[in-house]
């Protein structure tokens, strides 16, 4: 936990962050600084072992992303929010929904950084498993 902590700051900065990105660019706005802050809060929440707080803003982020970029649009945000949701749906039994995600998540990446070891590994690892 330590890690994800490190890496994206204590549960209460990312909300801080969350709601003063709110606070600037509207609390129903669509911004790339809102849907990064719900992914942060998400990564947090999936770290503590809250499964369904972290799905409910792996949504929003992936929901905000699509509107502000593109239903069908190769970006990495989008790529790696699949990847979460995977994850989740994982954790949660649903394998089926768990490989829908991944393998979105994969074709993107290859799509938007080729067909590469690196690239195929992880989210080739995931579908594996579900």
């Amino acid at each position: 936990m330590l890690r994800i902590l490190e890496r994206h700051g204590s549960e209460s900065q990312c909300r801080d962050s969350l709601r003063m990105h709110k606070r600037f660019h509207g609390e129903y706005a669509d911004h790339p600084d809102i849907a990064g802050s719900l992914y942060q809060v998400g990564m947090i929440l999936l770290e503590k072992g809250d499964i369904d707080g972290a799905e409910s803003l792996y949504r929003a982020s992936l929901g905000m992303m699509q509107r502000i970029h593109g239903k069908n649009a190769d970006q990495r945000g989008i790529a790696g929010t699949l990847h979460q949701l995977g994850v989740i749906l994982q954790l949660k039994g649903d394998l089926g929904g768990a490989e829908s995600r991944y393998r979105a998540s994969l074709c993107m990446q290859q799509r938007m950084l080729g067909e590469t070891r690196i690239t195929r590994a992880l989210p080739l690892r995931c579908i594996s498993w579900a």
